[in-house]
């Protein structure tokens, strides 16, 4: 999805308070301050109201609902309303939440929160496994912790985390523990959302899984907290005897990987395919096609590598250590490309 934004709403520094709002570069409360009590959050209605906005208090936010539209990576626009919920700088926290709401003549289609889709009435991603236990990863966490935000009983605390950790393995969906809840929206603590790479072989079978576990093993030496994945660009088959090899002697335990196809990943909103990765790598220039183009990139364009199939056991272990040496080696030059 690619936003189009209404340039009057984004966030300004504020030339009063240094406090970051909509109208911070023309707001007028230096000059009534001394005349009069003019909370911040007042001004911001005031003059979004003047400039002809459609304007709500909600409490100490704002809404702010006008018509609007999304475009799609396929070059389709969708027509919406879209819902700005503002912030009152004068708390102490300069934010806005977005929200695109879509819908046809039988109801609401789509909503997408932040960037994030919700819900879609063409879809099944709100169901989706990683993004449910990723939300009762975020109630498990806030479950334990007291209103200072220290953790209450972290044996238990450590014990749920593990079991959600433990599912998400079985369902080829890995999560993390540091989901929470902030505010209006679904965030976890720093770094931020985690990263996800996605590694596109033919099968999902032997280079694919290799060069996945070579990858993980150097975002994870780096502590980046980066999720790498793997999946077949055509039909998924049994992990091959020297992958199950190499990952058992190198990476760990090679029974927690099932091999699954690019297709099985997808889940749709605005009624187009999503994959939900911030970098595509192929390992084959001809596995690009119907991937997103903007997010995708060849093996050999991030590291000059191009690896084939290896005839025995031997070869396999060398691809995978040629593959960790340049992962290593071009690690933030991959990262780049993480949008």
């Amino acid at each position: 999805m690619l936003r189009v934004e209404d340039e009057r709403l984004k966030l300004r520094e504020c030339r009063t308070f240094g406090y970051s709002c909509p109208v911070g570069d023309r707001c007028t409360i230096a000059e009534l301050k001394e005349k009069a009590c003019v909370s911040c959050v007042g001004e911001i209605r005031r003059i979004l109201s003047e400039e002809g906005f459609f304007v709500v208090p909600a409490g100490r936010t704002t809404v702010v609902v006008e018509p609007g539209v999304e475009g799609a990576r396929t070059g389709e626009v969708f027509e919406g309303a879209k819902i700005y919920v503002l912030s009152d700088p004068s708390s102490g926290i300069s934010r806005i939440d977005r929200l695109f709401i879509t819908g046809l003549r039988f109801g609401l289609t789509d909503v997408v929160l932040n960037d994030i889709p919700v819900y879609s009435v063409y879809g099944h991603f709100g169901s989706d496994a990683r993004y449910a236990l990723a939300r009762l990863m975020a109630i498990v966490n806030g479950k334990f912790l007291d209103v200072n935000g220290r953790v209450t009983d972290e044996e238990n605390l450590k014990k749920m985390q593990k079991m959600l950790i433990d599912i998400g393995r079985e369902l080829n969906c890995r999560i993390d523990e540091r989901y929470a809840f902030y505010s209006t929206y679904f965030d976890i603590f720093d770094p931020m959302v985690p990263k996800r790479i996605l590694i596109v072989s033919e099968n999902d079978s032997l280079l694919g899984p290799i060069a996945r576990f070579a990858l993980q093993k150097a975002v994870d030496k780096r502590e980046l907290g980066i999720f790498v994945d793997s999946a077949a660009y055509l039909e998924s088959k049994e992990l091959h005897e020297f992958a199950r090899e190499v990952i058992d002697k190198l990476y760990g335990n090679s029974n927690d990987f099932k091999p699954k196809s690019v297709e099985c990943l997808e889940f749709e909103v605005f009624r187009q395919p999503v994959l939900d990765y911030d970098l595509i790598i192929v390992l084959e220039e001809r596995f690009r096609d119907g991937l997103p183009e903007d997010r995708t990139f060849s093996l050999e364009e991030l590291t000059g590598l191009r690896v084939g199939i290896p005839e025995d056991i031997f070869e396999a272990f060398e691809i995978a250590e040629k593959l960790e040496r340049e992962f290593e080696k071009k690690l933030f030059h991959i990262l780049e490309h993480v949008c």
